[in-house]
C-alpha cells in the first residue's frame, strides 16, 4: 500500500490503549470495511501503532467528522433508531461476554470456534461503535435529548474490550503450548494469521513476531490493510504526527547546560557506539548544539519513544539489567570524582587526564541516560519498583557533568598552551581535539568564534559529523527547536500544584544575585549548583528533562510545584515576566499582557 495515500490528512489521535495487534487488526477492518457493509459508510483509513502492548490509534479528522454525521442523520435519527441501537448494543455485549465465559471452560479450541470468535465480535463492534461515534455527529438539540441514553449503553458495554483482550491473551497461550513461541508475542497475529493457524498450524516466524513486539504500525483503506515493522514504523508515525523530513520531524530537547562542546560534542560516541554496546542499539541521528555559552542535544521523538519502549522489553526479559546500569553509573562516578580531585591537586596535565575524563563520562551516560529515560516508559509496577534505585544513581552522579565540563577546560586549555581565547576553547570539539593530536592542527580563531555564535553538530551512526554554522545554523535551528506561540506552555508535570510569581530565566546560578522568595525559577535543566535558588522558588519550569531529571528529583523532594520538559520555556518566558504555573495541568500562563 502506498502511504501517500496517508500523508497531508489531518491526523487525529482516537485512543490508545494496552490492545495489540489481534486486536487491532479487528478494530481496522471494523472501521474501513465492516461498517460500510453493515450501515452503508466507513471510514476510509485507519492507521494503528503498536510498542509491545501498547497501542495508540490515528484517524483522519475530516473523515471521521463526515462519518459522524452521517451516522447522525441516517442511522441514529429518531427516539426509535436510537432504541434499535442502543438495544443491541447490549444484546451483542451479552452474547460477545458470554461466548468468552463458555468457551473457556472447553477443552478444545478449533478454526470454528476462532471465526465464531471473531463473527461474535464483529456483531458486537458495529453497534458498539455506532453508539459511540454518533455522539460527535448529533445537533445540540439532539445530543442534550439522546446522550442518557447512549451514555447508558455504552457503560452497559465498557466490559467487552476487557474481556476480549483477556481472551486474546488466553488463546494466545493455547498456542504458545501447542508450539515453540513466546506467549508475549502470539497476540501480534493479524485476524488472517489467527485464522490461518488454527485451520492449519501455521505462523509467521519466530523472527517476525519479534520484530512485532518491539514496534508496529498497521495501515488500513477501505478494508485492506498494509503491516510495516522497523524502522518504518517510525516513518509512518511522523506522517500521523504531521511530520516528514528533518525541518518537519518532531524534535525533543534531550538536555541543556552551560557546557563547552568539549563536553557535548562526546555524546556523538555515547548515543551511537555506547548505548549500542549497552543494550544493542544506539541512535541513527540527533544534534548537539551551541549558542552563546549554552549546549543542547536534541534526539527525534519517535525514534526516542521507539528506543524506550526497547529497553522496557530488555528489562521486561532480564531484571537484572537495571541493577547492571546502577552499578555501572555509581562505579564510573566515584572513578571520576577520584580524578577530579587528582587533577584538582595538579600543575601539569597531560593528554592521559584528558582521555580519562571522556572515558568515564562515556561509560557512566551510556547508562545514565538508559536510567533516565526508560522511567518515563516502564509499566506503574515496575516504574515503582526501580525509581528509588534509579533516584539514588541519578543523585550520585548528577555533579560529574558540571565538574567534567570545568576540568575538561582546564586540561584542553592546558594542552594547547593557551593558543585559544575562552570562548573559542568552549566550542572546540572532539572531533578537532583528535585532529590536534594527530596532526597538530586546530580550527582558526575565527571559525570557532562564528561557531560560539551558534552552531549544530550532527551525528549518525556512521560515525560521521556535520556542523552547521552561520545562516545554515539559523535554518537548522528554525525546523529543529520548536517554536513558541499564544499565552501558554505546556510539559510534563513531574510534582502538583498550582502557583502565581514571576519569571525568573537562569542559566548560570553563579551570575543570579537577586532571585526572591517565590519567584519562579525558569531554566534549561536544574544541577545541584541550582538547589539554594530551588529552595526558595515558587516553582520551578525546564526546557528538558523527565521523572528522573534532577529538576523532577528536588521537586518531589522539596514537594514544589515543577513542570519539565517544555521544550521552550527559556525562550517563551523572559524576567520579570508574571506567569501561573499550574502544574496540576502541565501548563505555564502569562498573566502580564
Amino acid at each position: 500500500m502506498n502511504l501517500e495515500n496517508f500523508k497531508n490528512r489531518n491526523w487525529i489521535k482516537h485512543w490508545a490503549g494496552h490492545w495489540q495487534l489481534l486486536n487491532n487488526s479487528l478494530l481496522g477492518y471494523q472501521y474501513t470495511k465492516l461498517l460500510k457493509d453493515e450501515i452503508g459508510r466507513g471510514l476510509e483509513v485507519d492507521v494503528i501503532i503498536s510498542h509491545q502492548d501498547r497501542s495508540v490509534a490515528y484517524l483522519d479528522a475530516d473523515d471521521y467528522k463526515k462519518f459522524a454525521t452521517y451516522l447522525a442523520e441516517k442511522v441514529v435519527y429518531n427516539e426509535e433508531s436510537l432504541q434499535h441501537w442502543t438495544d443491541l448494543l447490549h444484546k451483542k455485549a451479552d452474547g460477545i461476554l458470554n461466548f468468552i465465559e463458555s468457551t473457556k471452560k472447553q477443552k478444545a479450541f478449533a478454526k470454528e470456534g476462532a471465526q465464531n470468535f471473531i463473527n461474535i465480535f464483529y456483531s458486537y463492534s458495529v453497534p458498539h461503535r455506532v453508539v459511540k461515534v454518533v455522539v460527535d455527529g448529533l445537533s445540540p438539540d439532539k445530543l442534550e435529548k439522546f446522550l442518557p441514553k447512549l451514555e447508558e449503553a455504552r457503560v452497559y458495554a465498557e466490559p467487552v474490550y476487557a474481556e476480549t483482550e483477556k481472551f486474546i491473551e488466553f488463546l494466545a497461550d493455547k498456542i504458545a503450548k501447542e508450539t515453540c513461541y513466546n506467549v508475549q508475542q502470539l497476540p501480534h497475529l493479524t485476524k488472517e494469521e489467527f485464522l490461518e493457524y488454527w485451520d492449519s498450524g501455521k505462523l509467521p516466524s519466530r523472527e517476525e513476531m519479534e520484530k512485532r513486539y518491539y514496534a508496529t504500525a498497521i495501515l488500513y483503506k477501505e478494508g485492506e490493510f498494509t503491516l510495516l515493522t522497523g524502522e518504518e514504523v517510525g516513518e509512518v508515525e511522523m506522517i500521523v504526527t504531521n511530520q516528514s523530513a528533518v525541518g518537519e520531524e518532531t524534535w525533543t530537547k534531550n538536555w541543556s547546560g552551560n557546557w563547552c562542546l568539549l563536553l557535548g560534542s562526546s555524546y556523538g560516541d555515547i548515543y551511537t557506539k555506547g548505548l549500542k554496546e549497552l543494550v544493542g542499539r544506539g541512535f541513527k541521528k540527533f544534534f548537539v548544539t551551541f549558542e552563546s555559552g549554552t549546549s543542547a542535544n536534541y534526539l527525534n521523538q519517535a525514534e526516542l519513544a521507539e528506543h524506550c519502549h526497547y529497553l522496557v522489553s530488555l528489562i521486561e526479559k532480564d531484571n537484572t539489567l537495571p541493577e547492571r546500569w546502577v552499578e555501572q553509573v555509581m562505579i564510573n562516578s566515584d572513578k571520576i570524582f577520584a580524578l577530579f580531585k587528582e587533577i584538582a591537586n595538579k600543575k601539569i596535565y597531560t593528554r592521559r587526564d584528558y582521555e580519562d575524563l571522556q572515558e568515564y563520562r562515556y561509560r557512566i551516560t551510556m547508562a545514565n541516560f538508559s536510567i533516565k529515560k526508560v522511567i518515563d516508559f516502564l509499566p506503574d509496577d515496575l516504574r515503582e519498583k526501580y525509581l528509588p534505585l534509579f533516584t539514588k544513581a541519578r543523585l550520585h552522579s548528577e555533579p560529574v557533568y558540571n565538574e567534567a565540563d570545568e576540568y575538561l577546560r582546564i586540561v584542553v586549555g592546558y594542552l594547547l598552551q593557551n593558543r585559544l581565547s575562552v570562548q573559542a576553547l568552549a566550542v572546540l570539539t572532539k572531533e578537532d581535539l583528535t585532529e590536534f593530536f594527530a596532526s597538530g592542527n586546530l580550527p582558526s580563531e575565527e571559525i570557532l568564534l562564528e561557531r560560539y555564535g551558534g552552531c549544530a553538530l550532527e551525528y549518525n551512526q556512521t560515525g560521521e559529523v556535520k556542523i552547521y554554522q552561520g545562516e545554515e545554523y539559523k535554518k537548522l535551528m528554525s525546523g529543529i527547536a520548536k517554536q513558541s506561540t499564544g499565552q501558554e506552555i505546556k510539559g510534563q508535570i513531574a510534582y502538583r500544584g498550582k502557583v502565581t510569581g514571576r519569571v525568573r530565566v537562569v542559566s548560570d546560578p553563579k551570575n543570579c544575585l537577586d532571585f526572591q522568595e517565590g519567584d519562579i525559577l525558569v531554566t534549561g535543566m536544574t544541577r545541584p549548583e541550582y538547589l539554594s535558588l530551588m529552595k526558595k522558588s515558587g516553582a520551578f519550569v525546564t526546557d528538558a528533562g523527565g521523572l528522573l531529571s534532577h529538576a523532577a528529583i528536588v521537586a518531589r523532594e522539596l514537594k514544589k510545584p515543577c513542570i519539565i520538559g517544555t521544550e521552550v520555556a527559556t525562550k517563551f518566558l523572559k524576567d520579570g515576566d508574571m506567569v501561573e504555573v499550574d502544574a496540576e495541568k502541565g501548563i505555564v500562563k502569562k498573566l502580564n499582557y
